[in-house]
């Protein structure tokens, strides 16, 4: 079961890059409005986007100026908690209608993970803390760049997510936000999507997209594929889902613990200064 849980925490840590999608494209009637957030007016302001899933919580908190979920810019931090892991995150972000920019430091928890003995090939069975092992504690300075871009009645999203791993010299790491086995320092997430919007306000959107995972030092790097869907109950709440599968990587994990995929919920609230 620590593999299904940190299986749903992980596409958590990126629902703010997958969410800003639902503001991607223009709603019908009316050409200039892209998301029920759209503002002009530029304050000073607190706000959150907090997530809340299948055995996952991260409530989140930004401290910024500019207008909420649409222009702004100022410091992140969340808390995440499942029955897999625990991690925590610091860093400063800056956002555009169809950019977003991200650069900060996640320190990590695992539950039931060891550092990794080098090895050509993995198990599910590897991954697991049994008596004397170390327990893969480790922390990640990250950069997280989203483009977005209307497209038909829907939107295509490019992400690139480097990540830079502080770990014992000569140890890998089952990474739980990329669901692979690194090998520090350097690794690198990216994504290639596209939704479509269905109705006049495109209150539901489907779609999928395509993970590939560099790797450095593996014998080759990952690919996951799956679909995606998010669905605006009202402004301030939302449903989301996703699930990629493996279907090329040098590791044989086993389904929860080379899947990624989350189903949840996120409540957003602002409050102006």
């Amino acid at each position: 079961m620590r593999a299904r849980g940190s299986r749903s925490l992980a596409l958590g840590l990126a629902l703010a890059a997958l969410t800003r999608i639902a503001g991607a494209t223009p709603l019908e009637h009316d050409e200039q409005k892209y998301s029920a957030w759209q503002s002009d007016q530029h304050t000073f302001y607190a706000s959150s986007a907090s997530d809340a899933g299948i055995v996952y919580a991260r409530p989140q908190l930004t401290l910024g100026y500019g207008a909420p979920f649409w222009a702004f810019s100022g410091f992140d931090g969340y808390l995440l908690s499942t029955n897999g892991f625990a991690a925590a995150y610091a860093g400063w972000r800056a956002s555009l209608p169809f950019l977003d920019f991200q650069i900060g430091r996640r320190w990590n928890y695992p539950f039931n993970r060891r550092y990794l003995p080098k090895k050509s090939k993995y198990r599910a069975r590897d991954l697991d803390l049994n008596g004397s092992d170390e327990r893969a504690t480790y922390a990640v300075t990250e950069m997280e760049f989203t483009v977005l871009a209307p497209v038909l009645h829907g939107a295509t999203f490019l992400e690139l997510h480097p990540m830079w791993f502080d770990a014992p010299k000569g140890r890998y790491v089952f990474e739980e936000v990329m669901r692979v086995v690194v090998v520090p320092p350097f690794a690198m997430r990216t994504r290639l999507g596209y939704v479509y919007g269905a109705g006049p306000a495109q209150a539901v959107k489907v779609g999928a997209m395509v993970e590939y995972l560099v790797t450095p030092g593996r014998p080759r790097n990952t690919t996951r594929v799956g679909p995606l869907a998010l669905i605006s109950f009202r402004k301030d709440f939302e449903g989301l889902f996703t699930t990629t599968v493996v279907v090329s990587g040098p590791d044989d994990l086993g389904l929860y613990a080379s899947t990624y995929g989350f189903a949840g919920v996120r409540y957003r609230w602002a409050q102006r200064f």
